[in-house]
């Protein structure tokens, strides 16, 4: 796992505790794995959550692209690789 998905996934973890939508276990749960500790209960949450990620990127990718036009095509690639890194992750934690 790169250091991006690290990333979103702390970014998530943090989210998704701050508002309340996961418990304090959970969260301390999600940390724990990142640091190596084996959870597939929460190895599946998370890859929930990278999903989820890629959705919100498609859902917020053409307002993204119109607001800023002159620069779309180098957007449009960051965009898939990123969605690419954190689709990828996501099938290799839930074996698929």
């Amino acid at each position: 796992m790169n250091d991006f998905v690290e990333n979103v996934i702390a970014a998530d973890a943090k989210y998704f505790i701050d508002h309340y939508f996961i418990s304090e276990d959970q969260y301390n749960r999600a940390i724990n794995w990142r640091e190596g500790v084996d959870d597939p209960e929460i190895q599946t949450l998370i890859a929930d959550w990278l999903e989820s990620d890629v959705r919100y990127i498609d859902e917020v990718k053409r307002s993204v692209l119109k607001q800023m036009w002159y620069v779309a095509p180098v957007i449009e690639t960051v965009l898939t690789k990123l969605k690419s890194q954190l689709m990828d992750t996501a099938k290799v934690l839930t074996g698929g």
